[in-house]
């Protein structure tokens, strides 16, 4: 995950506060449809140098002549037609990012662009937004308006600690899911990966591609693994930056984050964070040399007793364990916010300051960044918090396994709690609705070893809170015709972090040739260096 340019602007204007008091301190199987979609191609009314559409799919693909999806589409057209080697579909991942919007903030220049001019040069770059996410019509809904997600959110952990918060945490679970049901309908029981891969596949028909060429990051690297498993003749050429482990789906551990190893990433990236820090010395303003010790004790004391911030407006939050490692687990992901005024280890100052004084400047800093945190739906701090999650919940509570009952939830949540600390928890936590979704048993569960003609370029950071690296190890392994690439650094989605990444990625998809076994790529900055 990534933040949105909207995020990035609320979390500055947070930090100002913050920032000045740290520095201070510093320094101190189906058929296919019998017939391809017509695509209705016309200028774009934000940007008329892009063509936009719309994709018409069927709701349930066992009534093809019933409720039906739209899902809106647009092209960047290829700037040497007469070398065009066709389209390349991207997919941002989630579940639930919409790509239109990560297109648009590509173009911008508010994210980095995952591909050379030159693949723009020779492809009709393409970004559909996934059924039941972003544009598609309809769009999973669990509120009926944004003042019920912000009841049911308000006051309620990311990560309970005491029985009461976990009793308000599952009560509120049950009530998400029922609201998910009421507002999406029908729609919940049609939007598995499985869907969204055969409206891939349809995609492409309408396009007049006799393949599929395809850029996947995070989940999208699991509807890419899903697409080439049903469609292996149609395979193009496909690059996975950034694996979800097909072992998710299923599985003795009963729950996701076990299976996909995230809880396992986040404490290893985590470590890696405060190993930076340590080596970093000044310029990095946490721990006063020991940034592990301090962040062991900043949490042990948070979990034993939260403290009160007061914002100089007046306003009141609370600053606990939950809170500190929630925040963590959302900028493990970029490296780049490990050195911004309100993440990493300025956040991590910052709470150490409000911990020991909360009615300090700092303090007050604290309540402002915290504040800002909880009510931004781009940040997962929340449990319900944002259509993202909604369209997340969706797709991975209907076709993965969960625990059946609360007891056996929290039973193994406890679990991964003590054998991760602090991540196994959060990761746990996160999908804790799952056990009380009323879909279940969705999407294909393999087998994950299909040979496609052309090779699969697999790409994944050594150190990744998200999707480690033996995920993408595994699916390398099971995919007889695939390339694994390492970014030996850290962080999500690894063309943000290394440029070699890019170019990579770019070479395959326009000339064809994949690094040789064994390569590896540098990241562009090392935090703290």
């Amino acid at each position: 995950m990534s933040r949105s340019p909207r995020t990035s602007a609320r979390l500055r204007a947070a930090g100002l506060l913050l920032g000045g008091l740290l520095l201070t301190a510093a320094c101190s199987a189906p058929a296919a449809p019998a017939a391809a979609p017509t695509l209705a191609w016309a200028a774009c009314p934000s940007d008329p140098a892009l063509h936009c559409t719309t994709i018409t799919v069927p709701l349930d693909r066992a009534e093809p002549g019933g409720a039906t999806v739209a899902l809106p589409v647009v092209k960047v057209p290829a700037r040497q037609p007469e070398q065009r080697l066709g389209s390349l579909v991207l997919h941002r991942g989630g579940p639930g990012y919409s790509v239109l919007e990560y297109l648009a903030a590509i173009r911008s220049g508010q994210l980095t662009d995952p591909l050379r001019q030159a693949v723009y040069d020779r492809y009709d770059v393409i970004a559909v937004d996934q059924r039941g996410a972003g544009g598609s019509q309809p769009a999973v809904r669990c509120f009926a308006n944004p003042e019920d997600a912000a009841a049911l959110t308000a006051g309620l952990p990311t990560i309970p600690v005491t029985d009461d918060e976990r009793a308000a945490r599952i009560r509120a679970d049950a009530e998400f899911a029922a609201g998910c049901r009421a507002e999406s309908g029908d729609l919940l029981d049609h939007i598995s990966t499985e869907d969204a891969a055969r409206d891939l596949d349809d995609l492409r028909a309408a396009l007049g591609d006799d393949r599929l060429n395809f850029v996947g990051q995070s989940y999208g690297t699991f509807v890419g693994t899903v697409y080439a498993n049903l469609f292996p003749e149609r395979v193009g050429r496909f690059v996975f930056d950034s694996v979800v482990d097909p072992a998710q789906v299923a599985g003795d551990d009963p729950l996701r984050s076990t299976r996909t190893g995230a809880d396992v990433a986040s404490a290893e990236t985590m470590a890696e964070f405060l190993r930076l820090c340590a080596v970093g010395g000044e310029r990095c303003p946490f721990g006063a040399g020991d940034p592990a010790g301090a962040f062991d004790r900043l949490t042990a004391r948070l979990q034993a007793e939260p403290v009160t911030l007061t914002a100089p407006d007046g306003r009141t939050i609370r600053m606990g364990w939950s809170e500190v490692v929630s925040w963590a687990g959302n900028w493990l992901y970029q490296p780049s916010m490990w050195e911004q005024p309100v993440s990493g280890a300025s956040f991590l100052a910052g709470a150490e300051q409000a911990a020991g004084d909360p009615a300090g400047p700092m303090g007050q800093a604290m309540a402002q960044v915290l504040l800002s945190l909880r009510n931004d739906a781009d940040l997962i701090t929340a449990p319900y918090a944002g259509a993202l999650n909604a369209t997340a919940y969706g797709v991975n509570c209907s076709e993965n396994t969960y625990p059946a009952d609360q007891d056996a939830l929290l039973a193994a949540i406890d679990e991964r709690a003590a054998a991760v600390p602090r991540f196994g928890a959060l990761r746990g936590w996160s999908d804790s609705v799952c056990a009380q979704w009323p879909v279940r048993d969705q999407g294909y569960t393999g087998p994950w070893d299909a040979a496609t003609d052309e090779p699969i370029l697999i790409m994944n950071s050594r150190f990744d809170p998200a999707t480690p690296l033996a995920a993408a190890e595994r699916l390398h392994d099971l995919l007889p015709h695939s390339v694994l690439l390492v970014h030996e650094g850290w962080g999500h989605v690894t063309v943000q972090q290394s440029g070699c990444m890019t170019d990579a990625a770019s070479a395959y998809l326009v000339d064809g040739t994949v690094p040789a076994p064994g390569t590896t790529c540098a990241p562009d900055h090392v935090p703290f260096s």
